[in-house]
Parts: structure tokens; C-alpha cells; sequence
């Protein structure tokens, strides 16, 4: 094992507890998003986006970083599984709606996020 890993695992990991935080935080505060259909999409989608490069380099410093795809797929279900949890929530959040479309967003954000992590680690190393 190289040295320093284990502290590069939980600061990458912390990096995700932070983004979840960030992500909760004005459905608990009841700040209002804005508003625009066209407008909310973009903001799932860039939000996500975050949240599939934040999770793909947190996987990327385990084990099964190894392999990009095992990765890639583990990205996609952590970085998946907090986006549905995200719309579940809202349905408790008064003024704020669970809605497909949105989730269907997060996930395309996600998708284009793991591949831009994964894009940007190959031309780093070449």
C-alpha cells in the first residue's frame, strides 16, 4: 500500500459527506431554488455532474479503483443512490416535489461526470 493512502481515501470521502451536505442543506433550510423549468433541469444536471466526479475520485483511491469500469459502476451506484435519496427527501420538504424528469437528470449528470473524471485521469497520465 502506498504510503499516505488512507489519507487520501478519507479526504476524497470527506469530499463526498461535504458535497451531500451542501446538497441537503437548502431543502433543510427551506431556501427556495430557482425557478424555470429549463433552469432546474440544468441545475440537476451540473449538480450531478459534481457528484459523479466527486464519487469517482472517491473510488478511484479503493481497492476496487483498480478496475474502471468495477469503479465507474460503483461511482454510478453511490452518486445514483444519493440522488434518489435527494428526490425521495423531497417529497417531506414542503413547497419542493419528487419528479422523474429531475432524477433522469441527476442521473445523465452523474454518467458525464464519471467520464469526465475518468477523461481527465487518462490525459493526466499520458
Amino acid at each position: 500500500m502506498e504510503k499516505g493512502l488512507p489519507s487520501k481515501v478519507v479526504r476524497s470521502w470527506l469530499a463526498v459527506v461535504f458535497f451531500v451536505f451542501c446538497l441537503f442543506t437548502p431543502s433543510v433550510l427551506h431556501i427556495p431554488t430557482p425557478g424555470g423549468h429549463v433552469v432546474d433541469k440544468l441545475l440537476h444536471f451540473g449538480v450531478y455532474l459534481v457528484a459523479g466526479v466527486v464519487v469517482m475520485r472517491g473510488t478511484c483511491h479503493l481497492p476496487m479503483g483498480q478496475s474502471r469500469l468495477v469503479a465507474a459502476c460503483f461511482a454510478f451506484l453511490v452518486a445514483g443512490t444519493i440522488g434518489v435519496v435527494d428526490e425521495v427527501h423531497q417529497l417531506f420538504v414542503p413547497g419542493r416535489q419528487m419528479d422523474r424528469v429531475d432524477l433522469l437528470f441527476d442521473f445523465i449528470g452523474i454518467v458525464v461526470g464519471i467520464f469526465s473524471y475518468l477523461a481527465f485521469q487518462k490525459h493526466k497520465t499520458l
